[in-house]
């Protein structure tokens, strides 16, 4: 077998270092010998001779991207093309190549050809987490890893973590106990949430919505084994301290959580094209985070959608959005919910076309001749337009294209957003700003932010969207075929989804608000959708 003097090849950007050397050190901490510049390149050396002298005596590469970007990693030399370098090696030679977020959520769009790969993220320098996954994505399978008098490895093959000093300052020792009541919370929140999965699955007879628990429940019962994990060690680090009694509160067992039965993941009915249309194929990746708001997994879905031409340069994409069954309105635990999300209700609701994003300035002036928008941008969704405003440009699109665009019914709306999700909000139980455009101070140009699993972008803020539907205090009645309830005596209509201005809680799936039908206002908006037969 090939000796390596170097574990691990540290590529960056020169404005990246200080926070690479820290990562460095910490990976000598393990016996790890990394290559990094300050330390490999002296006076009068020819930088790219010793880089790539280094990249070849290096096991593994791994290359740092923050916001930053790519730019220069040494003098006439960019981390581009070190990147470059690591990718033709690893096609020729089986190189393992780590690719890492440093402070950043999203992979830049210049490195989106990378997304299928399993990235690491470094919200900072010390993140204990990220800094374990580096380390074994550095060792890899398999690896026989010698003890170190410095380390400790246990026996699970995936926690390879420092052996923990002879005594913690009190002061140390007061920050991880705070860590762990913090985890204890988590845990408690976990817990009811299982319960009341459990209790939805006992009486839940609909194949798509057990589906969706089911695939819920198997996330929640990971986290809290890897809550148990945590708790174990920082238990064990406490009560080794010097003088330490019994703590306070014992580490929470997860209980045997057996999936009901086996559910077959549901077929969705795709929405048949309309005449004389062709369906493009575009791609994207979506995101899901865990209750901190940190991403814990990155999927690559495609969707189909056409493209209707508004005329002079101006287009409208149109997404497919596959017909099914879903549970509507938000369940009695959760946070921020209102009495006019209930009760929950299964709604079946047929295939059907909506818009990739809200509707645009430069759409609604190419139809309507006029932006009333207060915060102006072509590619920003329009604002301060009233129901009627929307209804009227439906009717003239509808002139124009011959097609039977309208605003979407409440249960299309919510159906769309959720994406086959069963949480607050599509990415999770909870969003970030670095998600969703909410409580801002202005509109953002429309897909800036992660798409929902149908590929469709700010369902989550930006403004809040008109429906079809009347607006009725709660669902008793409500139609359970995805039409729009038109009945009854209300004169206000729906808006969903949150806007910048509003905060987290107005943003979630579930989440309904009314309006006057003559009402505009800055952070009201609307999307469409097409009916086919």
């Amino acid at each position: 077998m090939q000796q390596f003097e170097f574990d691990v090849f540290l590529a960056h950007n020169s404005k990246d270092k200080p926070q690479v050397r820290a990562i460095a050190e910490q990976l000598t901490r393990y016996n790890l010998r990394p290559w990094f510049d300050e330390e490999q390149i002296f006076p009068g050396d020819n930088i790219q001779q010793v880089v790539s002298q280094g990249i070849s005596q290096s096991k593994v590469g791994a290359f740092f991207i923050s916001q930053n970007g790519l730019g220069t990693f040494q003098e006439n030399l960019e981390l581009g093309a070190i990147i470059q370098f690591f990718l033709r090696k690893h096609n020729q030679q089986g190189f393992r190549v780590i690719p890492i977020l440093l402070g950043i959520n999203d992979i830049p769009d210049s490195l989106f050809y990378l997304s299928q790969w399993a990235w690491i993220q470094f919200p900072s320098s010390n993140d204990e987490a990220a800094l374990k996954r580096l380390i074994r994505g550095i060792r890899g399978r398999g690896a026989e890893v010698q003890a170190q008098p410095v380390i400790q490895i246990p026996d699970t093959p995936l926690i390879i973590e420092p052996k923990p000093p002879q005594s913690l300052s009190t002061e140390q020792q007061r920050r991880l106990q705070q860590k762990r009541d913090g985890l204890q919370q988590e845990w408690d929140l976990r817990s009811e949430k299982i319960s009341r999965i459990r209790k939805a699955l006992a009486i839940e007879n609909s194949a798509t919505v057990k589906f969706q628990l089911e695939q819920q429940l198997q996330d929640e019962v990971a986290r809290l084994d890897d809550l148990n994990n945590e708790f174990n060690k920082m238990d064990a680090l406490l009560s080794s301290q010097p003088g330490a009694t019994q703590s306070k509160s014992s580490s929470p067992k997860v209980v045997e959580t057996p999936i009901s039965q086996p559910v077959e993941k549901p077929d969705f009915s795709p929405a048949p094209s309309p005449p004389g249309i062709n369906l493009q194929t575009f791609r994207f990746e979506t995101v899901t985070v865990d209750v901190r708001g940190n991403i814990t997994n990155r999927r690559n879905c495609e969707a189909k959608y056409f493209v209707e031409d508004l005329g002079n340069g101006v287009t409208l994409e149109m997404v497919q959005i596959p017909g099914g069954k879903f549970l509507m309105g938000s369940p009695d635990g959760e946070e921020g919910r209102r009495d006019n999300e209930g009760p929950q209700h299964e709604v079946t609701v047929p295939s059907f076309f909506m818009g990739k994003y809200e509707v645009t300035q430069a759409q609604y002036q190419a139809i309507m001749g006029n932006n009333p928008s207060n915060f102006k941008g072509e590619k920003r969704p329009v604002e301060k337009v009233s129901w009627n405003d929307a209804v009227e440009f439906c009717k003239r699109l509808n002139e124009k294209t011959g097609r039977d665009y309208n605003l979407p019914s409440e249960a299309q709306w919510e159906y769309a957003a959720r994406a086959g999700t069963t949480t607050p909000f599509y990415f999770g139980e909870t969003i970030t700003t670095d998600l969703a455009n909410y409580n801002g101070d202005s509109t953002k140009d429309v897909g800036k932010f992660p798409p929902n699993s149908f590929g469709l972008y700010d369902m989550c803020g930006n403004v809040w969207e008109w429906c079809l539907n009347k607006y009725h205090n709660n669902y008793r009645e409500a139609p359970k075929d995805g039409s729009a309830w038109l009945k009854g005596n209300e004169d206000y209509r729906l808006l969903r989804g949150g806007s910048w201005y509003d905060v987290a809680k107005d943003c979630r799936s579930a989440s309904r608000v009314r309006g006057f039908p003559d009402n505009p206002s800055d952070i009201v908006g609307f999307r469409l959708v097409v009916l086919v037969a």
